[in-house]
């Protein structure tokens, strides 16, 4: 008897006290993906480093396929992008989601390319790579494509160690309908370059030149990206519960059961005795 009853108390114990234990926040699959799983389907580890060392992370799911740079992550915060995409809370909690996509470009044509080289040599550079950034707000059901956002929204790319010369500046070019636009780097560190654009069509292109050739005036026209803006500090990028995050959460169906269990337990002893 005593037995039955110890097993009972403890068994009402663990239960309590599993209930206020930190529990692992595990993913949420819709339609057979993990969407708060930023990676996406890349098929190129997209990594961003800084010259501190410190990891810039994506702030909505990216799917990375592009060589020539060390990868590329969205700065403006998810809910940023959410309410320049129309996406509400409850919109996200459902699994509509905006989803970057960049890969090397597949629409370069032979004009494209002498484009390319003529506007970096405007400034006395030399073009890199040529990248497809696009845009997709994910319905739920399928990918529907944004060529232009309301507002421009922030990236940054990481330059790769054996391209990272002294004194020179980097740059993306915007080719669209044969018509260049650059968007200079808004951050003063030379391992990364960050830019803001909402036209997500057309070519965007890596270009270096040096540095006394950056000119005075470097808001591209028709855009509203300032230069000198403040990169976002590295923890602010990226708020998404990642699988692994540990947060504290009262499960309120073990109390239940730990309540569950003590009534049983009381009845138990009303019919023993």
């Amino acid at each position: 008897m005593k037995k039955k009853w110890l097993a009972l108390g403890l068994a009402l114990v663990m239960s309590v006290a599993m209930a206020f234990q930190p529990m692992t926040v595990q993913a949420l699959e819709k339609n057979g993906e993990i969407w708060d799983d930023l990676s996406g389907e890349s098929t190129v580890n997209s990594v961003v480093t800084t010259s501190d060392n410190i990891r810039l992370w994506t702030t909505i799911k990216t799917n990375y396929h592009a060589p020539g740079i060390t990868g590329l992550v969205v700065q403006t915060s998810k809910d940023e992008v959410n309410r320049i995409m129309g996406i509400s809370n409850d919109d996200w909690w459902k699994g509509i989601q905006p989803i970057l996509y960049v890969a090397q470009s597949s629409q370069s044509t032979t004009k494209d390319v002498e484009l390319m080289h003529q506007y970096a040599k405007s400034l006395g550079g030399k073009a890199w790579y040529d990248y497809e950034i696009l845009m997709f707000k994910w319905t739920g059901t399928w990918n529907e494509s944004v060529t232009k956002t309301a507002e421009p929204i922030r990236m940054t790319v990481g330059i790769k160690e054996n391209e990272q010369t002294p004194n020179t500046s980097y740059a993306m070019l915007h080719l669209k309908d044969g018509v260049g636009t650059f968007y200079y780097d808004l951050d003063t560190d030379n391992e990364i370059v960050t830019f803001e654009t909402s036209d997500f069509s057309g070519i965007y292109v890596l270009v270096s030149f040096p540095t006394a050739n950056k000119p005075a005036n470097t808001t591209p026209a028709g855009s509203t990206t300032q230069a000198g803006q403040n990169t976002p500090a590295a923890d602010e990028l990226d708020k998404v519960p990642k699988m692994g995050d540990e947060q504290t959460v009262i499960l309120p169906a073990l109390f239940v059961g730990s309540v569950l269990l003590f009534v049983a337990a009381f009845f138990y002893r009303r019919k023993e005795a």
